[in-house]
């Protein structure tokens, strides 16, 4: 699971349902403006403009798994980058 825990009205529930699923032995990941994260965000954030900078660690996540999974990001099957005219 990834979890995004941000600063904000959420903060201390999503830090709760983390620390919940890993009791359960669920593996989560954090996106965490915290040195201790797994995907850290810069810290000092403001509330309003943590989704710009989760959005960007999110995509660098998604392409580093295709890439370990052996498909490439940039040529995704059933995608075509052509305008018909």
């Amino acid at each position: 699971m990834l979890a995004l825990v941000a600063p904000g009205p959420a903060y201390q529930d999503v830090v709760e349902l983390v620390a919940d699923l890993r009791a359960r032995g669920a593996h989560v990941l954090t996106v965490a403006p915290d040195d201790d994260a797994d995907l850290p965000l810069p810290q000092g954030m403001p509330e309003t403009l943590a989704p710009i900078v989760a959005v960007v660690r999110a995509q660098q996540l998604a392409r580093a798994l295709a890439l370990r999974l052996g498909h490439d990001p940039d040529g995704p099957a059933g995608l075509t980058k052509v305008t018909a005219t």
